[in-house]
Order: structure tokens, then sequence, then C-alpha cells
């Protein structure tokens, strides 16, 4: 699991990276993010009930996708000064082993740090 000052928890600064215009797609999941002061990189996700009506799977998912950014930070692979948000759109990702997972996280990544944002 991410450290707390590596996830967003205030509920302002939730409505205003959701409200964000700056936004990647990927097959499961959209990413949004937005540039903040902070040194580090932090992660919000939202698994909603459209993707699973039991919250044991939903905390699944979200736990699935805390521990790649976890190891993405430990790797040193995370843009610095970025809010992000994943939010879950398919019910696939919860079939997705870790592999293939972490594959699509880092291609997601990847293509936003090649965009100068």
């Amino acid at each position: 699991m991410l450290p707390k000052n590596y996830r967003i928890q205030k509920k302002n600064e939730i409505s205003s990276l959701l409200q964000s215009k700056r936004r990647l797609s990927s097959t499961n999941f959209g990413l949004g993010f937005s540039s903040t002061l902070l040194p580090n990189f932090r992660l919000l996700v939202v698994v909603s009930k459209k993707i699973s009506k039991k919250a044991v799977v939903r905390n699944l998912i979200r736990r699935r996708i805390q521990s790649v950014f976890a190891s993405l930070k430990s790797k040193d692979r995370l843009p610095s000064g970025l809010d992000c948000s994943i939010i879950v759109r398919r019910s696939e990702i919860q079939k997705l082993d870790y592999d293939q997972l972490l594959l699509e996280i880092t291609t997601a990544c990847r293509r936003l740090s090649t965009k100068n944002y």
C-alpha cells in the first residue's frame, strides 16, 4: 500500500483533480492528472459500483492498482509533482494479473511523461 503522503485524501483536492481537463485513457481505466507544487507523486483510485456491487472486489482492484504504483515508486519511475486519478472503467480489470496491470499502467505513465504538461 502507498504511504499517506502519496495518496490524495482531502475532499477539495479530490474534486479539483476529478474536474481537471487533462486526461489520458487506457483500455481499462482513465487517467486524470494535474501538476502540483508538492515534490512527490500522489494517487487517487476510483472504482465505482458499476464495476462490481461487492466492496470486496472493488477494494481488491484498488489495492492491486496501488501496489503497482508502490512498486513503480520504489523504482523511481513515477513523475514528481503530479496528482493522478485513476478511474476504473471496465470490469475486466479484475481478471488481469499483476504483470498485465503493471504493463498497462507503465505504458500510461510513459505516455504521461512524454506529454509536456
